[in-house]
């Protein structure tokens, strides 16, 4: 999404993260309903994750706010490459 949002919609870097984080979240919401309705939910797996997810999206925000817009870029490139080859490998 973040690429469409930059390429193709001319956000700036950090609102195109941003705006991203806002739609996965609505996703994951309603995927969550969905699992949870479906009993497929583990509540305490699901407690810590969530907790340890909270955390690393507030320090991920912060230093996020401290890049430029060239090195985050950069940084998102390098993960999506990582995420890529993992899936291959």
């Amino acid at each position: 999404m973040v690429p469409l949002l930059v390429g193709v919609l001319h956000f700036g870097q950090h609102e195109a993260h941003a705006t991203s984080l806002a739609a996965i979240f609505l996703i994951a919401v309603a995927a969550f309903a969905g699992y949870l309705s479906a009993g497929e939910v583990d509540p305490l797996v699901g407690v810590f994750l969530g907790v340890g997810g909270v955390a690393g999206s507030v320090i991920g925000a912060q230093v996020m706010h401290r890049m430029s817009p060239n090195t985050l870029r950069g940084v998102f490139a390098v993960a999506m490459i990582a995420a890529g080859l993992g899936m291959v490998f």
